[in-house]
């Protein structure tokens, strides 16, 4: 997986958050009351609205030489800064979607193409499918979109 943008610096929404766990690249993600990072989810009476995605993981030290890697993961207590704003390239998308369908924050920082239903529910749009390139599925990622839970 890949997650790019233009300028990094434009579309950076926060600097030096602390991972408050494991999150993989990619994933979508919240902020808690304790400031930290959690991976965004639609849950029913847990909903964490997804704020960012997370586009780079730990840095990981290998070997005698101490050579620097970046891993897939960002590691709970690692910090990062997050994009609002990104296209991921060979992403994972919940459902079969259409070019051009809006997509949708699933549980636990997952991607849907289904929208979620049930009372209590968060409705968040995330971007839209731009549908696949070289076998790669694309999706552009836009976390200005209004939300709201359903309600009986």
């Amino acid at each position: 997986m890949k997650v790019t943008n233009k300028d990094a610096s434009f579309f950076t929404s926060w600097h030096k958050l602390e991972a408050g766990e494991d999150l993989p690249l990619g994933c979508l993600v919240g902020v808690k009351d304790d400031g930290k990072l959690y991976k965004a989810t639609n849950k029913t009476g847990t909903p964490i609205k997804a704020v960012g995605i997370i586009y780079q993981g730990s840095t990981k030290l290998w070997g005698a030489k101490y050579e620097l890697k970046r891993e897939d993961i960002l590691r709970k207590g690692d910090f990062s800064e997050i994009y609002k704003f990104a296209v991921i390239t060979d992403a994972t998308i919940d459902g079969t979607p259409k070019f051009g369908d809006p997509l949708y924050l699933g549980v636990d920082g997952a991607i849907t193409a289904t929208v979620p239903t049930g009372v209590g529910t968060l409705v968040q749009q995330i971007g839209w499918y731009e549908g696949e390139q070289s076998g790669f599925k694309i999706v552009k990622v836009c976390l200005a979109y209004p939300t709201k839970t359903l309600e009986s």
